[in-house]
């Protein structure tokens, strides 16, 4: 197993819409106590680390075992059962979950195509640190990590928003 790599608590300095937070209040309530790797990757990290995008979803990354303890876990909300897949650029093991109207994925192993049309190399849950968002400690990827990813998947814009935001925190 990879080497879990946390910098000290940190305040979230954005916000999420109030139903992602019940949302995610739940997941961390539910896996809290439990050994399981994972960390919040996509937009929901994104937003609340500070950078300025809309939150529809909640993405949790982990490894294939962890992902099949969160499905178990988190059974009561599972709306598209923890199985490999492989759609589009994309490929991991993967479950959908209907958390009080807000979907959020438990993706594991995932890989994602590069530019060149070789497959990533799978996510892994070490590079992660920890934040307070009201009364919630969540591990998130680090904003370089989600630049390097969204750059690596074509996704420009996205990543141009990222480093905006860190360029910004640079200036400041």
């Amino acid at each position: 197993m990879d080497k879990i790599i946390f910098s000290a608590m940190e305040k979230a300095t954005g916000t999420i819409p109030e139903a992602n937070y019940k949302a995610l209040k739940t997941i961390t309530e539910k896996l809290k106590g439990h050994d399981i790797d994972w960390v919040l990757i996509g937009s929901t990290n994104l937003a609340l680390q500070g950078v300025d995008v809309e939150v529809h979803d909640i993405d949790l990354i982990t490894d294939q075992q962890g992902g099949e303890r969160m499905a178990e876990l988190l059974k009561e909300y599972i709306t598209k059962p923890f199985e490999y897949s492989e759609k589009g650029p994309f490929r991991s093991y993967y479950s959908i979950l209907d958390i009080h109207g807000i979907k959020a994925e438990i993706i594991a192993e995932m890989q994602y195509k590069l530019r060149s049309g070789e497959w990533s190399d799978k996510s892994r849950v070490a590079e992660k640190k920890m934040i307070e968002y009201q009364g919630l400690e969540v591990p998130v990827w680090d904003l370089k990590k989600e630049y390097e990813d969204y750059n690596l998947m074509g996704r420009e814009e996205k990543a141009q928003k990222i480093k905006e935001f860190m360029d910004e925190g640079i200036k400041t």
